[in-house]
């Protein structure tokens, strides 16, 4: 949905706005001379539709040559768990795929598991006024933990992990209150 093309002297942009998973409707495009206006404050798309449509065509002719080069050529790419190579991961809200709720607001991440065994997650949020419960999903398995008042942080340790894709969902519930996870913090547990 978000999408740019140019040429030396053109750039074609449709800025679909931050944060946005999908995109509805018609695009809007906007036009901009790079040589003449570098730091693109003036959108010439209505004084230039030949233009407009020929980097467009451009842009859709690439688009669908690397549409078909492979299945899910567009979904963002797992996050790998235990690599021999790295053996801590921080999954960030920038990596997450959001998802509203009926009772708040929350995300996933979408993960690999290189290797099953027992990990150690330290999940971060910001602080809670009042009591609250951790809920940490991975897969179809759910393990819960409660916190006092001003804690931003807790830690699960020894959690078992199977190999392979799964999703890993981090909720902190605060009252009636649901709201996601800052950041985790995954690491092959110490022996």
């Amino acid at each position: 949905h978000h999408c740019a093309t140019r040429s030396h002297r053109w750039k074609l942009v449709h800025a679909s706005g931050f944060g946005r998973e999908r995109f509805e409707g018609h695009p809007s495009f906007e036009l901009y001379d790079m040589l003449a206006d570098p730091l693109e404050l003036n959108d010439v798309a209505a004084a230039n539709p030949e233009i407009v449509t020929r980097l467009k065509a451009a842009y859709d002719e690439w688009f669908d040559d690397v549409s078909s080069t492979r299945p899910s050529n567009y979904d963002p790419p797992r996050i790998g768990l235990g690599s021999p190579h790295a053996d801590h991961t921080v999954l960030t809200r920038q990596d997450w795929r959001r998802e509203i709720q009926d009772e708040g607001f929350g995300g996933f991440w979408r993960v690999h598991v290189e290797r099953p065994g027992a990990f150690d997650v330290t999940c971060r949020f910001s602080e809670t006024v009042d009591a609250a419960e951790v809920t940490l999903v991975v897969g179809g398995t759910r393990w819960t933990t409660s916190i006092d008042p001003g804690v931003t942080s807790c830690r699960l340790e020894k959690l078992e992990l199977e190999a392979g894709n799964t999703e890993i969902r981090a909720m902190i519930t605060e009252g009636a209150k649901n709201r996601g996870a800052l950041q985790l913090d995954i690491a092959a547990a110490r022996q």
